[in-house]
This record gives structure tokens, C-alpha cells and sequence, in this order.
């Protein structure tokens, strides 16, 4: 089960690896001409040679790296296929959490280019994910549909199966403890990224500080994205637009609440802490903790 783990693991990292890498090229600061220059791998045995060309253009890069966004989606689902193979839980969410991820990779083991679903008949059902804030999902409605990163009729196959995967690591990898802990609240600044320029090294600080505080004590999903805007904002404010930018891209893809990471939305919790409103007695906690 280990090793299982440390594939889901790998693969959580390969997906925001190609998440990143999508978002650098969609923002057209990949240098194409060195990216796309004629490229040698030296073997043991033998070299592998890509010429110029495929990949000297803005257009073919972003394509390409929206594909391996498809490609890292599909590979995280199988090994979450593979941790559910081996656990045994009779838990209602565990056995929905069976058949959505088990369609996912039979979608993408029917065509890793264009994925479709590819459900059997005897698997037919609808599925209830009210437990992670998802619709009902109807497998026969899905069947033979194409298969994307995107809405499909009434499913966003993207956000649903974030929170399913994130599920899923909250409930069969990760020790289960109490949420109601809040810790004193504390910043890292702008974490690991610069707190200002050279000239001015605290010159959007503040804004970081800010963005720290509403993180440290989480609540609704509508909450963090107008918690992140607001970071956006203040640092265009200080004059700096495309850092600004940068760093909307860098939290929106690294403070989900789904992970234990030090910076994620509702840091202040004890993990697991994922959206939701927060409570009279947890607001009470907040302003007793709350920083003058």
C-alpha cells in the first residue's frame, strides 16, 4: 500500500507540474526558439534526436501542454484506481468513489489522445457526490461521450474529480484528526515568493499578509477566490500588474484546502479542513485569535 501511496503522491505532483507548466506556456513566457531548438539525448547505447521545429511556436506549446494536463488528469486517476482496489471499506462514498474513478481510467485506457467514456452496461448507475458538493452523475447519460478537462453537459468533470481525488486522500491515505483546533495565526510572508523587488523587498508584503490572514482561517470556496482577487488587486495596486498575475496563477494552483500543505485555505485547522462555512462557535475562535 506504501508504494501505491507514493505513485498517487508522484502523480498529484506530476499533475500541478503540468498544471504550472500549461499556465507559463497560455502566458507566452516560454522562450520557443530555445524550447523548440534541436535537441539530443545521449544513451548508453544510443542517442535519441528531436529536430527543430515542432515546438517553435507559441500555438504548438501551449497545445502540447494542455495535452499532458489530459494526460497527468488520467495517470492520477489510476493510481487512485489502484489505491482503491486494495481498500476494503463498506463505507456508501468509498464504493461511489470505486465507480467514478474506475470509469476515468477506462476512459483513458480506451484512447489517451481523445479519451471517451467507456462504461459496460452492467456498470450502469447514477451517482451521488452531494458528499464532496458534486451532482448526481448518470454513467449510462456519460457513456461514449468524449471525454475533457472541461464541463460535460451538466458535470465538471474537472472540479468534481479534484475533490473526489482530494477525497480521497482525506479519507483512505491521511490519518483522520479534528478540524475544531485553530492555531495562533502566523505568515510566511509571500512563502516562497519574493515579498517585493529588489529596490523596495517588502514592497507588496502587506498584500501577502493580508492574503495569509483570510488563508489561515479558511470558510466557503466564494471566500478564497475573493481572497486571492483581492491579492491580485493589491499588488497591481503597488504598481506591479504581471507579478500580480503571477502570483493569482501560483495560489489558486497551490491553496487548495485538499492538501496538508502549510499555505492551504483554512491553514489555521487542524488537517483535514476543506469548504464550508464557518460555525458561530469557529467564528468566535477566529476573532479571539485574530491578530490586533
Amino acid at each position: 500500500m506504501n508504494e501505491l501511496v507514493e505513485d498517487a503522491e508522484l502523480s498529484f505532483k506530476l499533475f500541478e507540474f503540468t498544471v504550472r507548466t500549461m499556465f507559463y506556456a497560455e502566458l507566452e513566457k516560454f522562450d520557443v526558439e530555445l524550447f523548440g531548438q534541436d535537441l539530443q539525448l545521449n544513451l548508453d547505447e544510443e542517442n535519441v534526436a528531436y529536430p527543430a521545429g515542432e515546438f517553435t511556436s507559441s500555438e504548438n506549446v501551449i497545445r502540447a501542454s494542455q495535452m499532458a494536463v489530459s494526460t497527468a488528469f488520467g495517470a492520477t486517476a489510476i493510481c487512485l484506481d489502484c489505491i482503491l482496489e486494495n481498500n476494503q471499506s463498506n463505507s456508501s462514498n468509498i464504493t461511489i468513489l470505486k465507480s467514478l474513478i474506475s470509469a476515468v481510467r477506462n476512459a483513458f485506457s480506451h484512447g489517451i489522445a481523445a479519451p471517451k467514456w467507456y462504461i459496460k452496461p452492467h456498470k450502469y448507475e447514477i451517482l451521488d457526490l452531494s458528499f464532496v458538493g458534486g451532482p448526481e452523475i448518470d454513467l449510462e447519460v456519460l457513456n461514449g461521450q468524449p471525454f475533457g478537462i472541461k464541463r460535460v453537459g451538466v458535470v465538471d468533470v474537472n472540479e468534481i474529480m479534484k475533490k473526489l481525488i482530494f477525497f480521497i486522500v482525506a479519507t483512505v491515505i491521511s490519518v483522520s484528526v479534528s478540524a475544531e483546533t485553530l492555531k495562533s495565526f502566523e505568515s510566511d510572508g509571500c512563502s516562497a515568493f519574493p515579498d517585493g523587488t529588489i529596490e523596495q523587498n517588502e514592497l507588496w508584503l502587506s498584500c501577502c499578509h493580508k492574503h495569509d490572514l483570510a488563508y489561515w482561517k479558511g470558510g466557503t470556496y466564494k471566500a478564497r477566490l475573493e481572497s486571492d482577487r483581492a491579492l491580485e488587486s493589491c499588488v497591481t495596486n503597488v504598481g506591479e500588474p504581471e507579478i500580480a498575475l503571477l502570483m493569482l496563477a501560483g495560489v489558486r494552483v497551490g491553496g487548495t484546502p485538499f492538501l496538508p500543505t502549510k499555505f492551504r485555505w483554512g491553514y489555521g485547522w487542524s488537517y483535514p479542513r476543506f469548504y464550508g462555512k464557518l460555525s458561530r462557535s469557529e467564528l468566535l475562535k477566529v476573532k479571539h485569535l485574530t491578530p490586533e
